[in-house]
C-alpha cells in the first residue's frame, strides 16, 4: 500500500458537489466540541504515527 498526499479539491471532485454539500451542512449543524473532548482528540491526533516519506520509484510501482 503507497501513500499519497492528500488533497482537499481531489477528494471534493471524487464525492460531488452534492455529498459535500451535505457534509458541510452537517457540520454546521453539529453543536461545538467541549473542551475535554477537543483535547482528547488533539492528544490522539499528537500521538499518532508520523508518516515515513515513501520513495518515488516505489510509488510508481
Amino acid at each position: 500500500m503507497t501513500a499519497t498526499p492528500f488533497s482537499r479539491a481531489d477528494a471534493e471532485r471524487r464525492l460531488g458537489p452534492a455529498a459535500v454539500a451535505a457534509v458541510r451542512a452537517l457540520v454546521d449543524a453539529a453543536p461545538p466540541l467541549r473542551g475535554e473532548t477537543r483535547m482528547q482528540l488533539q492528544a490522539v491526533f499528537a500521538s499518532a504515527p508520523k508518516p515515513v516519506p515513501v520513495p518515488r520509484e516505489q510509488l510508481a510501482a
